[in-house]
This record gives structure tokens, C-alpha cells and sequence, in this order.
């Protein structure tokens, strides 16, 4: 999985605004282990696609991301970018 956000700020807030950033993403990564996610996602077979929505949809409540990328092992990508109109 990988998550795109914009930043403003300075250079020594970076490091920690990254770190609190990945902890969100870890949060929703662990959420999603062991559940159904048909149930979670709302559809009878999640996808990656249904994922990288997840992702995009919970994130942006704390964080402007602009870009969720999810992969299923090597193969299906899904690539989820905010609306310019956000």
C-alpha cells in the first residue's frame, strides 16, 4: 500500500509528521487484518480497488491525501487520486 499526502511546513516537522501519517495508515492496515471484508467494504468480493477506497475515504478525514496505490501480491493495482475539486 502506498499513501500520498500534501505537506506544508518546515523541514524539521517532516520526520514527525511522517511518522504520525504512517501510524494512521498502520491503524487502518491492522484494522482490515482478520475481518470480513466483504462485510467491512460492502461488496460481495473486495478487490483492491475497495481497499484503496477504504484507505482513501478514512484517511482523508485527518490527512490531504492525494494518492492511495494498493497491490494485491504482484499483480492488480488499484490507483486512487483525490478529485481536484477537493
Amino acid at each position: 500500500m502506498t499513501v500520498t499526502w500534501e505537506r506544508e511546513g518546515f523541514p524539521a516537522t517532516d520526520l514527525a509528521e511522517w511518522a504520525a501519517h504512517r501510524e494512521r495508515v498502520l491503524d487502518l492496515a491492522l484494522e482490515l487484518k482478520h475481518r470480513d471484508l466483504a462485510k467491512m467494504l460492502g461488496a460481495q468480493v473486495p478487490n483492491v480497488f475497495g481497499v484503496a477506497s477504504f484507505f482513501m475515504e478514512r484517511l482523508s478525514l485527518n490527512v490531504n491525501v492525494i494518492r492511495v496505490e494498493a497491490r494485491q501480491d504482484d499483480d492488480p493495482v488499484a490507483i486512487i487520486d483525490r478529485d481536484a475539486d477537493y
